[in-house]
């Protein structure tokens, strides 16, 4: 809660916790788990490899710089060409000179646990010698960048048999080391990389993380996105936080965004507290929600060890790999537009996912929508008055574009009238966006919106069915009833901006609504077609006589 936010604010603040997330490896308790004695320290330095008289110039004789990849509080990692086999390496460089001495004998304990670890998931440890007070690491180079940077590049969702393929890498390395009595304490996507074959490589043991001085003490060092519950009340870390941070990545993989998000440290961490996250998209399976739950629990003891977890990630990257093969041969839907001229025509195939099922289509003048049975949205077509609902407003988007901001609302149908959009989810809730200048959006004003947003006046009903036309929009609720709301088709235009609902004569129970230009059709239970608005021409089949606009609900005749 918030106290622990605070509690937790003020150990970065004051140094009165040592920020245990951003630490990198640290041996679990038999022995010391804080530092190696001096002991071993010192056998540590002797079995460096041979120290040179001079960093920079054995580095020139033996190495060619390539650039720059990133950079510590007191290390820089380094891209070099090793000139004896021309293999790329990354040199870690540390300035011993400038340390303390307890915190020079943290960074010869880093390449104690780094020289242990041999696995084909975690980054190798090729060496590592000093000269000149300067440590210098070398590992192994991964090129294919870092996970983080994979999922920022994802423009859609990520299968999930290609999640579960990298995350079931992830969970063995991590087993290794657990089994080894070694803990990560900062695991999180940024750390973890890629080769271009896409096998992961865990690194970034974080040198400069673990050796915090008094001067770094008083600043922030980023935001503990992964950080557990049991590390915001300042208790000690072990295998459990770890697992905890899988949650996250994993998390992370299926929603490319941050599990815990907040404006503030205390707001983030309060989120982290009550176990506050947006589910998953719907496209992903029961089992994978499961296991980011069981990995997310508050509870420490509740959170599944590295080797269950690997065992379920097997079973179910195999139960979904045969899925997917199933759904590719089974399910295949392709869209068509339809255009021509006189007695010639044309159908063009719409550029949607191959793998897409499509269950429901809208158009309208202005702009199109496709919904998957993964309850995928696409929009395209006119965008400037945001009915798309995409990150941007564009004026035109010629080939769908999935609506990332719908993927977490499980929509089932969708609506498109001019300018605006309609989206009702499996709970029953109506979401509206684009233009409200016709009171279209049912939010009680004329505003427009670029993101979509609740009907709140019916957030008291079950709604089962939309329908919306250029203008005004119906909706069915699960016990019969009719709202309608736009700019109505009376005999003078009437505009009404939120739901109002429709009387119905006779307790008729209406199991099907439609929305058409100037007129709104219903079909009851007992197959009786009830019809509202402008009958010109006798479309809506009153009579012959009767050709004006009816404002009560009639049963069509004709």
């Amino acid at each position: 809660g918030t106290t622990s936010a605070n509690r937790y604010s003020e150990h970065i603040i004051n140094c009165n916790w040592n920020m245990t997330a951003t630490q990198s490896y640290r041996m679990l308790q038999t022995a010391s788990t804080d530092s190696m004695s001096t002991n071993a320290s010192d056998q540590l330095s002797q079995n460096l490899s041979t120290s040179k008289s001079s960093t920079k110039s054995y580095l020139e004789s033996t190495y060619e710089k390539i650039r720059t990849v990133g950079k510590g509080a007191f290390g820089t990692a380094v891209l070099y060409r090793r000139l004896t086999d021309s293999k790329m390496v990354v040199l870690k460089e540390i300035n011993m000179s400038e340390l303390s001495a307890s915190e020079r004998q943290m960074a010869l304990n880093e390449v104690d646990v780094l020289s242990v670890l041999h696995h084909p998931n975690i980054i190798s440890y090729l060496g590592s010698f000093e000269a000149d007070g300067m440590l210098v690491i070398e590992m192994e180079y991964a090129d294919g960048g870092t996970l983080s940077q994979f999922i920022s590049r994802a423009k859609s969702p990520i299968g999930e048999v290609e999640i579960l393929t990298l995350f079931r890498q992830i969970v063995s390395a991590i087993q290794y080391m657990h089994e080894h009595s070694i803990l990560h304490r900062d695991l999180k996507t940024a750390n973890i990389f890629l080769t271009k074959d896409d096998l992961v490589k865990i690194g970034d043991f974080g040198i400069s993380k673990v050796m915090n001085t008094k001067s770094q003490a008083h600043t922030v060092l980023g935001t503990p996105y992964y950080i557990s519950p049991e590390m915001c009340e300042g208790k000690q870390y072990d295998q459990k936080s770890d697992m905890w941070a899988l949650g996250c990545i994993l998390y992370e993989l299926a929603c490319r965004e941050k599990t815990f998000q907040g404006s503030n440290l205390p707001a983030l961490v309060n989120k982290i507290m009550k176990g506050s996250y947006e589910p998953l998209p719907t496209i992903y399976s029961s089992s994978l929600k499961l296991l980011v739950s069981d990995l997310l629990q508050k509870d420490p003891a509740l959170r599944p060890p590295a080797s269950v977890v690997s065992s379920r990630v097997s079973q179910l990257y195999e139960k979904s790999k045969k899925a997917s093969s199933k759904s590719f041969t089974a399910f295949k839907s392709v869209l068509y537009t339809l255009s021509g001229h006189g007695r010639t025509f044309s159908l063009t195939p719409v550029a949607l996912p191959l793998k897409s099922k499509i269950v429901d289509v809208a158009i309208s003048s202005s702009h199109y929508i496709a919904l998957t049975a993964d309850s995928l949205v696409y929009t395209w077509g006119e965008g400037k008055r945001g009915q798309l609902v995409l990150d941007s407003t564009p004026e035109w988007v010629n080939e769908p574009t999935l609506a990332e901001s719908l993927m977490s609302k499980s929509i089932r149908q969708v609506g498109a009238g001019n300018g605006f959009s309609m989206f009702l989810g499996d709970s029953g809730m109506i979401l509206t966006a684009g233009d409200g200048t016709s009171g279209c959006l049912g939010h009680g004003d004329y505003e427009s919106l670029e993101t979509p947003r609740l009907v709140e006046s019916l957030l008291n009903v079950d709604v089962v069915q939309v329908s919306c036309s250029e203008n005004h929009v119906v909706a069915l609720t699960r016990d019969g009833k009719v709202y309608t709301w736009g700019t109505l088709p009376f005999h003078e235009l009437i505009f009404v901006n939120t739901p109002q609902e429709l009387a119905i004569e006779n307790n008729l129970r209406v199991s099907s609504v439609s929305a058409g230009p100037e007129a709104t059709g219903l079909v009851t239970d007992c197959g009786k077609l009830l019809v509202q608005g402008n009958n010109s021409f006798n479309k809506l089949g009153l009579n012959q006589t009767f050709l004006g606009y009816t404002k009560t609900v009639e049963e069509a005749r004709a």
